[in-house]
């Protein structure tokens, strides 16, 4: 498989899918959803998944640290980012 591997070192790395240089793309969901011309098929098997946890921790006590931390954390933002491919901890 090595001689059919393309790395790509800048950009979205499933763009060579979009424009038909590729057969195959594996990446982030999050990554895989923006591109023009790419369908995300599906996830890889569990045994497969590498999760990246994204996480806030607030250094300012201020009205505006609070709000968009509250924000973040509301039913519209979790479906905002669902969208662009994010999932909540499980």
């Amino acid at each position: 498989m090595k001689a059919k591997t393309t790395l790509v070192n800048e950009g979205y790395a499933v763009a060579p899918v979009g424009r038909g240089e590729v057969e195959l793309g594996i990446h982030q969901i999050s990554e895989i959803i923006p591109v023009p011309g790419v369908k995300l098929v599906g996830e890889l098997p569990k045994e497969f998944q590498r999760y990246t946890v994204y996480t806030m921790v607030a250094m300012s006590e201020s009205r505006a640290v609070k709000d968009f931390m509250a924000h973040l954390t509301s039913p519209q933002a979790r479906e905002r980012l669902a969208k662009a491919g994010y999932t909540a901890p499980q």
